[in-house]
């Protein structure tokens, strides 16, 4: 103050006001695609303008006369609202780190006492090979790395992938293939891994069972197109001294055993016999075995016994969503389809026939997205086309989280390459995938805002997931998050009953500001000690969340006018 014995007033200029904050705008997106530029960052970095694409190092909108993949990605989630945009480039690993990964897997082999030769048949070219397979090894190896290693402790709320599809799954993996990842002695049981098998499920058995050499011991079966035939040894299973579970290693050493090296494995389940196959398989004519009570055609199925494992793009997304989600940061992945060869109207029904024919019973924390969408592309002024998982992304980040993406405008599309009839709308919507559609000449809408929950098998009868929705989900992340911070002030604390009452008043207060927000029509909760340990407190909580209206039934009647009526007397 200059006149510090005269009453008045001070006034200050504060600096830096007009500074956006780099976490603020909207929620953040991490986009990971293919940079033509080939030193582009690996790993994430916040792009605030184009010109930043360039200083570090992704490369402008067209490198060499080509459209950059990335830089295209970036000005889609710009356009779409997104202000908190992170780039990562999508690579593959190096040829000489492949030739390494191949020869630790090699190693590993032999120490398990494969012989060299065999090893080195198994796993040579693999990785190094020239084939897109190869290729595509190489390329979900890294991807996997970043996500499962480095990623796990960087905080986005939404991840996008290009480069890759639902339809992109790599075969031949190996453990040797990922020494960074914690828990790889679990392969192939570990995230992002689709485990299947073509299953042939028998009929319940019955005792006593006879087996009789040359009259009823042969089991035929049609594995990928040949006959193979298993004799079974002579033996009586009577349910109590040779039950099913003996048939079961009977079963299997017959089929180990067997020159054309079969790949299959027998289980029981609830009186069953169950044969797990690595390829198709079916019952065949010659079969005396009837007893055995199998028929029919194998089915393919997800399944952890399953003896096909194949890494999925799509299925590690979900699964390092659902990771972090638990964790503390909430998030959630998209990735989309490979694009139809071109827009005859011929060609999208074929196109739309064979998206049906795609798995995506995957996970609560994944979208897959159908629809193609245009970016104007700076310089040129020209429409870039792209899959519209980047615009979508953009505007799920800028809404709350109790309002639903259906119905919603998808914000900064010019253009869209193709559109869906109604019913290819219904059919991919049911098949769990979102899609755009025009609600008018100018406007682009979310169809329907689908996840790829898996469907909940109750009583023979397939049931929606409860988060078969986005909505439902983020209101549930939502939830998570108000409820883990309320509780963490009292980690550290002692556990017991008067912490219970202040903790029961903090989660309280925190589900009431949802609930007065909309997000939330009710709630319920518990707070206890269950566990037989003494530093550990159970919560239990149970939410009503707020419902998106999706349907709306309109009722048209006919009536004369009045006039008419009042000429008749009526």
């Amino acid at each position: 103050m200059l006149y510090e014995n005269l009453p008045g007033i001070n006034v200050t200029l504060k600096d830096g006001g007009l500074i956006i904050p780099e976490t603020g705008g909207s929620e953040s997106i991490l986009i990971i695609a293919p940079s033509l530029a080939p030193d582009a960052p690996e790993e994430p970095v916040l792009v605030r303008s184009s010109n930043e694409l360039v200083s570090y190092g992704f490369g402008d909108f067209y490198v060499g006369g080509e459209v950059n993949p990335i830089a295209a990605e970036w000005k889609a989630a710009s356009d779409g609202g997104a202000r908190v945009i992170y780039l990562a480039a999508l690579k593959e690993i190096g040829l000489d780190e492949a030739g390494e990964l191949e020869q630790a897997a090699i190693d590993a082999a032999v120490a398990k006492g494969a012989t060299l030769v065999t090893a080195q048949a198994k796993y040579k070219d693999v990785l190094k090979g020239s084939t897109e397979a190869s290729r595509m090894r190489r390329k979900f190896i890294s991807f996997y790395n970043l996500l499962m290693g480095n990623l796990l402790d960087f905080s986005v709320d939404h991840v996008v992938l290009k480069g890759a599809t639902i339809e992109d799954e790599v075969t031949a993996l190996d453990p040797a293939f990922f020494p960074e990842i914690p828990n790889i002695e679990d392969f192939p049981f570990i995230e992002g891994m689709v485990n299947s098998s073509y299953v042939l499920t028998g009929d319940s058995i019955s005792y006593p069972l006879a087996i009789t050499t040359g009259t009823n011991d042969k089991l035929v079966l049609k594995v990928n197109g040949t006959d193979v035939t298993l004799t079974l040894p002579a033996k009586t299973y009577d349910g109590v001294d040779f039950t099913l579970s003996d048939l079961v290693t009977d079963l299997q050493a017959v089929i180990n055993a067997d020159p054309s090296g079969l790949k299959a494995s027998v289980k029981e389940d609830s009186g069953h016999l169950v044969i797990y196959f690595a390829e198709t398989a079916s019952v065949a004519n010659g079969t005396t075995a009837t007893a055995l009570k199998l028929a029919g055609t194998a089915v393919w199925k997800k399944t952890n016994l399953g003896l096909i494992t194949k890494g999925s793009f799509a299925q590690t997304i979900a699964d390092y969503c659902q990771t972090k989600t638990l964790m503390k940061d909430a998030s959630i992945g998209y990735i989309g389809v490979k694009p139809p060869v071109d827009t005859k109207v011929s060609t999208i029904r074929k196109y739309v026939d064979q998206l049906t024919k795609l798995d995506t019973e995957i996970s609560p924390y994944l979208q897959v997205i159908a629809s193609e969408t245009g970016v104007i592309m700076p310089v040129t002024n020209s429409v870039h086309y792209v899959n519209g998982a980047t615009h979508y992304a953009a505007l799920i980040s800028t809404l709350d989280k109790k309002s639903a993406p259906t119905n919603k405008t998808v914000k900064g599309v010019k253009a869209i390459r193709f559109d869906y009839s109604l019913r290819q709308l219904s059919v991919l919507t049911a098949k769990k995938m979102v899609t755009f559609r025009m609600k008018d000449s100018s406007n682009l809408v979310v169809t329907d805002g689908v996840t790829t929950a898996p469907s909940i098998v109750i009583g023979g009868t397939n049931r929606d997931s409860d988060y078969a929705r986005l909505s439902t989900l983020r209101i549930t992340q939502l939830a998570i998050t108000v409820v883990r911070e309320a509780v963490e002030p009292f980690i550290g604390e002692a556990n017991e009953m008067p912490q219970y009452n202040a903790l029961n008043t903090a989660i309280k207060s925190a589900l009431e500001k949802i609930r007065e927000a909309g997000a939330i029509q009710g709630y319920n909760f518990t707070v206890s000690n269950i566990s037989s340990r003494l530093d550990q407190a159970t919560i239990v909580l149970e939410i009503v969340p707020a419902f998106e209206m999706r349907r709306v039934e309109v009722q048209v009647n006919l009536k004369p006018s009045d006039d008419y009526l009042a000429s008749l007397g009526l």
